[in-house]
């Protein structure tokens, strides 16, 4: 059992990113382990009181706190309004002759998690693309190389969510 909990977190540990679904084969084992762990808290005494039971309680009302975590931590966010306005973004422009360039600005801190810059495999002959803000001198050159599209602006960071035309000499 803890050979494998072991080479699960080496495996873990050699990733740059790990995400949860990466550990979810080693999840079951890890419940177990704890669950069993309650068990043998449950008996535990502080001199002569059976303090394990209120532990072992404890520890269950405060996995479920802590699972409404994520849930607070978006409030105000809804991770997938984000992409709807986006599929809907393409979708209205592409029902235009044109085609378009749609420079993204994010603020400072923004949230990776949230990407909004992301292209067809051909993106010269894709109807819309999107491109993040960079300095002037080289969305200057960016706005040249596809000079023939009509460009705008997203504020991605702001609410609510405009896209607004440009021009390319901006």
């Amino acid at each position: 059992i803890s050979g494998f909990l072991l080479v699960m977190m080496v495996g873990a540990l050699s990733e740059t990113w790990v995400y949860p679904h990466y550990l979810a084969p080693g999840y079951g084992l890890v419940f177990a382990i704890v669950l069993g762990s309650m068990r043998h808290l449950r008996c535990f005494r502080f001199g002569r009181k059976l303090v394990g039971l209120a532990l072992s309680r404890s520890i269950v009302v405060f996995s479920l706190v802590l699972s409404l975590y994520p849930l607070a931590t978006h409030m105000g966010v809804n991770p997938q309004s984000w992409s709807l306005w986006r599929a809907q973004a393409i979708k209205e422009l592409g029902r235009t002759p044109d085609q378009h360039l749609i420079l993204v600005r994010y603020r400072t801190g923004h949230n990776t998690d949230l990407e909004w810059v992301y292209n067809e495999a051909d993106i010269d002959n894709s109807k819309v693309i999107w491109a993040r803000e960079m300095d002037r001198e080289s969305n200057l050159k960016l706005f040249q190389y596809f000079r023939q599209r009509k460009t705008w602006l997203l504020e991605a960071d702001k609410l609510p969510l405009v896209l607004r035309p440009i021009q390319a000499d901006q």
